[in-house]
């Protein structure tokens, strides 16, 4: 059973897009264009947000809740699929070769050696990390009991959505 709320249109089975946020309700599909460019595509790629409600975030650090996890198959043309394959081999190569370049380089016979490898390793892993992090496609803002708000789609996919109504629109 839904919720009675003041808009009945923010508890449609529909994405939505309001202020370069796509609002995708659980279990609504979303159109076949891809999410980073708006070009057709029948490629879908599964992706998995986990979180808590923003309001509830402080519980999460004492315990008392658990993380909502949401699955959501996004469209991607085959070079945006491409390139966050690519994102994330590399990231983790890089994270997996960190540890070894860092003995490594540490192991030379120099005095500062052992800081240089610290310092080469502990980039090396960011480095990882941060492509890693790129190769996801978009980002959850929020997780609800009903929808989840992501950011990062490109507004060429957002303008094959209807706008969000607010209550201001009523």
């Amino acid at each position: 059973m839904r919720p009675t709320a003041v808009n009945a249109l923010e508890y449609e089975d529909v994405p939505t897009r309001q202020d370069g946020r796509l609002y995708l309700p659980i279990n609504a599909g979303l159109p076949p264009f891809c999410i980073q460019c708006g070009v057709p595509t029948e490629v879908y790629k599964i992706q998995e947000f986990t979180g808590a409600d923003r309001d509830a975030s402080w519980l999460l650090l004492i315990g008392v809740i658990s993380l909502q996890k949401v699955t959501v198959p996004l469209p991607l043309c085959p070079r945006h699929m491409r390139r966050s394959r690519f994102l994330k081999l590399f990231g983790v190569l890089l994270i997996i070769a960190a540890v070894p370049l860092g003995l490594v380089v540490g192991d030379a016979s120099f005095s500062w050696a052992a800081l240089v490898g610290l310092i080469g390793g502990v980039g090396v892993f960011s480095f990882g990390c941060v492509l890693w992090s790129k190769s996801e496609v978009l980002s959850a803002k929020r997780i609800g009991d009903y929808e989840i708000v992501l950011s990062g789609a490109a507004e060429e996919f957002l303008t094959r959505l209807k706008l969000r109504a607010t209550a201001a629109n009523n």
